[in-house]
């Protein structure tokens, strides 16, 4: 057995990360490992576990106006309402709303995890008045990238799988033998949720800083909504030069910064949550431009953008990028 294969305790609020001081190349058996589902990643002797960056969120809310010097937002059905926005810079919140990115939260969870089915979008009226949105954004966006991924052929590796969303085409793909999967997550139970959805795949504990795969080894590799949730983009992004083949491609996906409307029972539900405690929270909300701008800046002419679809009025918060790898 690899000596990357043996299990290494990764404790809450960290993530393993594989330090770049010496070269070392990864065990090319990763793939086969037995031991790939309790794998976090290299040699034990190259991860030095570091305590993980502050989480923030990649939501705000509207609450009732609290005093005559605050921003008022004008939304239907509601009373005058203001900005909560916490940490979040003015300057994000204000190009949020300029992207008619202001949602109606209707879910009864603490936390939105389903954009499509929970949230109602909402659009600026010539008055001013944000009212509800006719269109389901989210529903083209979601068709179109599952129709990417349905055209990917080889050695697919998904970076921060998380709860696999398109479990049938990818069990329709493997079934068909016309590609290998390769889930890297550093969540336990998301991979063990993984691998019982999706049984022909392989899934290894790892992230995508650290990516415990051989060099030149995948044809694809994959960052579904997982881009804001790595903590090092250069590293990342240098990790992803390494391991896809020359003419790969590289899909990422990712929500840009969004307000919600909510009632108070929903805000106070909100509220009550501690993303402190939350170990694999986002870390930004990045959009198309500073995605591609973080992949130009850390591997220079490595990537050529082949398709793009940036966050803009009349659609969802979603945006989408597709990179060849020169």
């Amino acid at each position: 057995m690899p000596h990357c294969a043996v299990p290494q305790a990764v404790e809450l609020g960290e993530v393993a990360i594989a330090l770049q001081a010496g070269r070392s190349r990864p065990d090319e058996r990763c793939l086969r490992c037995p031991a790939v589902a309790r794998c976090p990643g290299p040699g034990s002797s190259r991860l030095v576990p570091r305590p993980l960056a502050t989480p923030i969120s990649n939501q705000f809310d509207l609450e009732p106006a609290a005093g005559p010097d605050q921003t008022v937002v004008q939304v239907l059905g509601e009373p005058p309402l203001v900005i909560a926005a916490g940490d979040t810079p003015v300057r994000q919140v204000t190009q949020a709303l300029a992207r008619g990115q202001l949602y109606r939260d209707r879910s009864q969870q603490a936390l939105v995890d389903d954009f499509a089915a929970q949230l109602q979008p909402m659009r600026r009226a010539r008055t001013g008045v944000w009212v509800p949105r006719d269109a389901t954004p989210f529903v083209p966006e979601e068709a179109r990238l599952l129709a990417l991924l349905r055209e990917l052929s080889g050695v697919v590796v998904d970076v921060g799988a998380g709860p696999l969303r398109y479990v049938a085409a990818l069990n329709a793909a493997l079934d068909a033998g016309r590609l290998r999967y390769v889930a890297v997550e550093p969540d336990p139970q998301c991979l063990r949720a993984g691998q019982a959805a999706v049984p022909r795949g392989q899934f290894v504990r790892g992230v995508g800083e650290a990516l415990p795969l051989a060099d030149g080894c995948a044809d694809a590799l994959l960052f579904l909504r997982s881009w804001n949730h790595l903590r090092d983009l250069d590293a990342a992004v240098r990790q992803a030069c390494r391991v896809v083949r020359p003419g790969g491609v590289l899909i990422a996906v990712d929500n840009e910064l969004f307000g919600l409307v909510r009632t108070a029972e929903q805000l106070a539900r909100s509220r009550a949550v501690d993303t402190g405690s939350t170990p694999f929270e986002h870390y930004r909300n990045a959009s198309l431009a500073q995605a591609w701008r973080a992949i130009e800046r850390a591997a220079p002419g490595q990537w050529r953008k082949l398709q793009a679809w940036p966050v803009g009025p009349e659609t969802s918060n979603q945006w989408q990028l597709v990179a060849q790898r020169r």
